[in-house]
C-alpha cells in the first residue's frame, strides 16, 4: 500500500488529468481513500488497491502538493466564477461612469484584482482538501458579499459549506417542513374548545346573576315580612300576607316543573357540552328552590 504522499500525489494527478474525485470510500478494509471516476461515470477506482487505468500525464514540471489536490472541476468553476465577475464588474463600471464623470482609477482596480485572486487561490487550496477529506464540489457559488465566486462543497449530510466565510448554507428544499406544519383539524379543535368556554363563561355568569337577584329579592321580601309581623296585622296585611304565600307556592311550582324538565333533557342528552349547561341550569334552580323553601318554612 502506498504511503499517504504517494497517494495525495497520485491523486492530484489524476485530477489535473480530468479525473473526477467522488465522495465514496473505498471498501477494502484499512483504506480510506475517495475513489476517483472518470468524467463520463464508467471507470471507477482506488489509486491504492485497484489497477491504475493508466498513468496520467501531466503538462507540468513541478507541483506543489497543495497544487495537486486541486481538481479539474474546481479550475473550471473558479474560471467560470472570475468570468461572471468581470463582466459583473464592467457592468457596474459602465453604470457608474454614467453618472460619475471621474473614471476608477487603475490602481483601485488593481488591489481588487489582487484580493481577488489572493482569495480565489486560498479557496482553491482549502476546496483540493475538503474534496480529499470526502466532500463534493457543488455548481453553486456563495451567496456572501465578502466572497469573490467561491464554489461551495457539500459534506456527506448535503450541507452546503463555503470555505472561506466558513458558514453553512441549507436551501428551502432541504428544510423539512412537515416538522413545523399544524394540523387543521387540531386548529379546528382549538377554536371548538374557545368557544365553548365562552359559551360556558356566559351561562354560569347568567345563572349566577338570576340566582343573587332571586336571593335579593326573597331577603327583601323577607325583612319587609318581619316588620309587618312586629305590628298588628290588619286585614290588608293578612291579604297581602296570603299573596305572599300564595307567590312563594307558585313560584316553588314552576322551579321545581322546570327541574323535572332539564332532568329529562339530562337523560337525552349525549353531548358533553349541552350536559355541561344542563347542569349547570339544575344547579341554579335547586339553589332558588332551596331558598323559596327556606323563606316558606320561616313563615310558617
Amino acid at each position: 500500500m502506498a504511503s499517504k504522499e504517494q497517494t495525495t500525489k497520485l491523486i492530484g494527478d489524476y485530477l489535473l488529468a480530468g479525473w473526477v474525485l467522488t465522495d465514496k470510500i473505498c471498501q477494502t478494509p484499512n483504506c480510506n481513500v475517495p475513489l476517483l471516476r472518470s468524467k463520463d461515470s464508467v471507470t471507477w477506482f482506488c489509486v491504492d488497491c485497484d489497477k491504475r487505468p493508466g498513468e496520467p500525464k501531466v503538462n507540468v514540471k513541478q507541483q506543489t502538493t497543495n497544487d495537486l489536490e486541486l481538481s479539474h472541476d474546481v479550475q473550471d468553476i473558479l474560471l467560470k466564477a472570475e468570468e461572471v465577475n468581470r463582466q459583473g464588474k464592467d457592468s457596474l463600471n459602465s453604470q457608474f461612469s454614467s453618472i460619475v464623470s471621474t473614471p476608477i482609477s487603475e490602481e483601485m482596480i488593481s488591489d481588487e484584482q489582487r484580493l481577488r485572486r489572493e482569495q480565489s487561490q486560498r479557496a482553491s487550496h482549502s476546496i483540493g482538501r475538503y474534496l480529499l477529506s470526502g466532500w463534493a464540489l457543488i455548481d453553486e457559488i456563495c451567496p456572501n458579499g465578502s466572497c469573490f465566486a467561491v464554489p461551495l462543497v457539500r459534506d456527506r449530510n448535503k450541507r452546503k459549506y463555503c470555505v472561506n466565510c466558513q458558514n453553512y448554507y441549507v436551501s428551502e428544499s432541504d428544510l423539512d417542513l412537515t416538522k413545523h406544519k399544524i394540523v387543521q383539524s387540531d386548529v379546528s379543535q382549538l377554536e371548538s374548545l374557545s368557544v365553548e368556554n365562552e359559551s360556558t363563561t356566559k351561562h354560569e355568569l347568567k345563572h349566577g346573576i338570576g340566582v343573587k337577584e332571586v336571593e335579593s329579592t326573597l331577603k327583601f321580601e323577607n325583612a319587609r315580612d318581619i316588620h309587618v309581623r312586629d305590628q298588628p296585622l290588619s286585614s290588608e296585611a293578612r291579604l297581602k300576607g296570603t299573596r305572599l304565600d300564595d307567590t312563594l307556592q307558585e313560584s316553588i311550582s314552576s322551579l321545581s316543573s322546570t327541574l323535572g324538565m332539564l332532568n329529562s333533557c339530562l337523560e337525552a342528552t349525549t353531548m358533553i357540552s349541552d350536559v355541561k349547561e344542563i347542569c349547570d341550569a339544575i344547579k341554579s334552580c335547586a339553589q332558588a328552590l332551596e331558598v323559596l323553601v327556606s323563606l316558606k318554612q320561616k313563615k310558617s
